[in-house]
């Protein structure tokens, strides 16, 4: 016991004359091990409200730890049994995308269809499906509401490779999470709309109108 205590004994002396850059380089590998996680979220709120029949909410959150990226998704008050698109949106020059509000409804129609979102959103770059990586807009992937119009998503990707998606569709060196909103999609397929309300590939608009946008920050 006694030569225990005089081992820890030591090792409190040395630390304490030793130099700051010592310690530094002593505690350093103990401070990266929480540096190295990172976490973002986006609050949901409702777009589109008058005609999405709803009023959805929820949280995406995105953790990134090492190069493991996983992406979780809660909405609620949504419709049952229907699939949903989202994706991340955002800027090819990297500006800050932002939610769009009444305000960019600039046909005056009363809705904010994803053309007009776009202005502040940006565009469609990362679809939020069983495989993000491989950037596929156009799929049946996306996830499908319960019975209760609840959406629970997560997935866990690589962020490297998500990132080298990225760069090589759109040319963007530096992917950051911060610079784009989360946006979720969809009414019912028979539902009017107006002529005015405008889509994005080749989708009916029924299909790609906003109806939740979160801005993405880091917690």
């Amino acid at each position: 016991m006694s030569l225990i205590m005089s081992q820890t004994s030591g090792l409190r002396l040395l630390l304490m004359g030793a130099p700051a850059a010592f310690l530094l380089m002593v505690m350093s590998p103990f401070s990266q091990v929480y540096a190295q996680e990172e976490v973002y979220t986006a609050e949901l709120k409702p777009v589109n409200q008058q005609v999405s029949e709803t009023a959805p909410v929820g949280r995406a959150e995105f953790r990134l730890e090492d190069d493991a990226l996983t992406i979780t998704v809660t909405a609620s008050n949504l419709k049952p049994d229907t699939m949903y698109l989202q994706h991340l949106h955002g800027f090819m020059n990297g500006d800050d995308a932002a939610c769009a509000t009444p305000e960019h409804d600039l046909n005056n129609d009363g809705i904010i269809d994803i053309k007009e979102a776009e202005q502040v959103s940006g565009m469609d770059m990362i679809p939020i499906t069983d495989n993000p990586v491989g950037l596929e807009i156009i799929t049946d992937t996306y996830p499908v509401s319960s019975s209760e119009g609840v959406i629970q998503y997560s997935r866990t990707v690589s962020m490297s490779e998500l990132k080298n998606s990225v760069k090589n569709r759109y040319g963007v060196d530096d992917l950051d999470l911060e610079d784009m909103v989360f946006m979720l999609h969809g009414v019912s397929p028979d539902m009017a709309l107006p002529d005015s309300v405008k889509s994005a590939h080749g989708l009916p608009p029924q299909a790609t109108l906003p109806i939740a946008c979160g801005e993405i920050q880091e917690r």
